[in-house]
């Protein structure tokens, strides 16, 4: 009986060892998962660096700079409104945009676009040059040669080019038909782009003066029948086969008698087959008698075939007349320049188109500048880019 006593009073007293036990792992666990709860969520991993659980002092310190706070009177709080409504109406006001840039915008080729030059230097002789030049045929005053003077050369004026550098001239023909366009021409091209102007131009008089004016060389469009002449009526200005050979001569003198200081005639494209030799020789002749240029700006060969003795002539090189995109007028001025290098010079005729005038206007920019010697060594330049100069037509004469 005491034995059973004994054992269970040992069970009771292993119970009472295990409570406290219990306890201990009871109280444990709850502190550890009250501490766990406490601590604070970190929201990037700088926050979490920076908390210490220790109570130590922080190892890193981040700072923001301090928004400065404006002073803000009573009458600008009142103001505010109105301020807030100007705000969002100049934002939302577009602003006019200039006629410069909606041009560039649209990339639409208007003369408009070409820059205004900074200087101007007038040719001598605006008007024709009477004392001289002129004399009374025919109750028609009409230039003459008188010895070795000749209408091109005075009307003309000579450009200084480099002995390293290749001339360029470029000659706008059909000149005045668009008087806006004309103008624009006139006045913003270069003074070394040749003219040459329509017998249809309105004020034709004028239109030439003013050109002079503006330092450019004056020359006639000679117009050939159409070679589709039953299609296309070229006018009463135009040679007309059908005429005698002294009509289409006296018809030439009647625009020379114009009061127009004009160093001679651009022959344009048109029917100029050999059947036709006469009247060529003929108007020629006329040409030399009066000191006049001769510019061949046809794609024929014909012309070029016929000549006078002593008739001062050139030839065309290249003629823009019909492609009237950037691309083919970009491949034919490369070809000019080929050209130039190769015989020294190069003759270009472009119709007053505005693709075309500003095409040749920006090809005409990439001209290396004419420096002298003394220049190139002090500016340590070996040698040019692009070595071409522009001339006007009558610096060519006699290198044909």
């Amino acid at each position: 009986m005491v034995k059973l006593i004994l054992k269970y009073l040992n069970k009771i007293k292993q119970f009472f060892l295990i409570i406290p036990i219990l306890i201990g792992i009871m109280i444990f666990a709850g502190l550890f998962f009250a501490s766990q709860k406490s601590q604070p969520e970190f929201a990037t991993k700088a926050e979490q660096i920076m908390f210490d659980t220790k109570d130590k002092s922080p190892k890193f310190v981040m700072t923001l700079p301090e928004k400065k706070v404006e002073e803000v009177s009573e009458d600008d709080i009142a103001l505010l409104p109105q301020k807030k409504e100007a705000k969002i109406e100049e934002e939302n006001q577009v602003k006019p945009k200039t006629n410069s840039e909606k041009l560039n915008e649209l990339d639409i080729p208007f003369l408009a676009r070409l820059a205004a030059r900074d200087t101007t230097e007038p040719l001598s002789h605006t008007t024709p040059f009477d004392e001289i030049l002129q004399v009374k045929e025919k109750q028609l005053k009409l230039p003459v040669q008188i010895g070795p003077m000749r209408a091109w050369e005075v009307y003309g004026r000579k450009v200084d080019v480099m002995p390293m550098f290749y001339k360029v001239v470029v000659v706008v023909k059909n000149m005045g038909i668009n008087r806006v366009n004309a103008d624009l021409i006139i006045q913003r091209l270069p003074e070394n782009v040749s003219l040459s102007f329509s017998p249809y131009a309105a004020g034709l008089d004028e239109l030439v003066k003013t050109a002079r004016e503006n330092g450019h060389e004056t020359y006639m469009d000679m117009i050939l029948p159409s070679r589709d002449y039953l299609r296309t009526d070229s006018g009463p200005w135009a040679l007309d086969f059908s005429r005698s050979v002294q009509e289409n001569i006296d018809m030439l003198e009647q625009l020379l008698a114009r009061n127009i200081a004009v160093g001679g005639f651009t022959i344009c494209d048109g029917l100029d087959d050999a059947v036709y030799d006469d009247y060529f020789q003929a108007i020629m002749a006329m040409l030399k008698q009066r000191g006049l240029l001769m510019l061949d700006a046809t794609q024929g060969k014909n012309i070029a075939k016929n000549n006078v003795a002593g008739l001062d002539r050139v030839k065309a090189d290249i003629v823009v007349d019909s492609a009237f995109n950037r691309k083919e007028i970009k491949a034919q001025l490369a070809e000019a320049e080929q050209i130039a290098y190769l015989n020294g010079s190069v003759v270009i005729v472009v119709d007053p188109k505005p693709v075309a005038i500003l095409s040749v206007a920006e090809w005409l920019k990439t001209f290396s500048k004419q420096l002298t010697y003394e220049e190139m060594k002090a500016q340590n330049v070996l040698e040019f880019e692009k070595p071409l100069i522009l001339v006007p037509l009558s610096n060519l004469v006699g290198e044909y």
